[in-house]
């Protein structure tokens, strides 16, 4: 079962309120977009492989993993192939026989490799294809509307039930890699909005705001300023422990609230 978020936005005074926002659960099957091309080329190549985990060398076990056309012309319409990961980490795609494909994962705690690393292509001529992942660490960003900034805003009907959409660009930062990643929206509460993202395990990593028109306060009330990179928070150190040769243990989410305190 696939969670999925779908939420309706209008851009009205630096805020991007929510008309709806609804969440369903759907079995979501095993797709192949194929593109114009399809209709003209013999659809039954594969691309087969492994997905294993860098932390411990076993299987990566469900997930899903994407493929986009790596030898596109740019008139072209974007192919994009999808499959789930088995249990045993192995995946099979079909595709159009002689194309390369760039390969995406989403799979759980692990990083996909189009956006933290070095994209990798497979073509359907080559031979089974091993991806090994790095294991990231779940980060979510709230932004929390302060109560009754949140009531003027429905008063004036730029709100609903559902908290509305500030004018804020989420980033994950980390300026020693020079490396910055804009951290993806996954849904609004009655009074937060949230955004979600598995990053890199790196005590350098930042939270960074972009909040043209929106003035931002940290957890603590202090006001932020634009641009300023927001430590995340790291888990307490423990004594060394054995590395496990087993499945690795849940990893806890790191959190950043920020509160939504009004409009510039």
């Amino acid at each position: 079962m696939t969670r999925h978020i779908i939420c309706v936005t209008l851009y009205c005074g630096g805020i991007l309120a929510c008309l709806s926002a609804t969440q369903v659960q759907a079995q979501v099957p095993d797709i192949n977009l194929l593109g114009p091309a399809a209709g003209r080329e013999e659809v039954s190549a594969v691309i087969v492989g492994q997905i294993l985990g860098a932390d411990t060398g076993l299987p990566v076990p469900g997930g899903t993993i994407f493929a986009t056309s790596a030898t596109r012309a740019s008139s072209e319409r974007p192919v994009f192939l999808r499959a789930t990961i088995a249990k045993d980490g192995r995946f099979s795609l079909r595709a159009v026989p002689g194309q390369a494909y760039f390969l995406c994962v989403n799979a759980g705690v692990y990083l996909d490799p189009c956006r933290w690393a070095e994209r990798q292509v497979a073509t359907t001529a080559g031979s089974s294809v091993t991806l090994t992942l790095s294991r990231g660490v779940p980060l979510e960003v709230v932004l929390r509307f302060d109560k009754e900034f949140l009531k003027s805003l429905r008063d004036s009907g730029q709100a609903n039930s559902v908290a509305p959409m500030p004018a804020v660009g989420v980033f994950y930062q980390n300026p020693l890699a020079e490396l910055e990643r804009p951290v993806p929206f996954v849904g609004a509460s009655a009074d937060a909005v949230s955004f979600f993202d598995v990053i890199p395990d790196d005590p350098n990593g930042r939270v960074l705001l972009k909040t043209p028109g929106v003035q931002l306060a940290d957890e603590k009330g202090k006001p932020y300023t634009p641009g300023t990179g927001v430590p995340i928070p790291q888990p307490p150190q423990t004594a060394a422990v054995p590395v496990s040769t087993g499945p690795p243990q849940p990893t806890r989410t790191r959190v950043v609230t920020f509160n939504v305190l009004g409009l510039k």
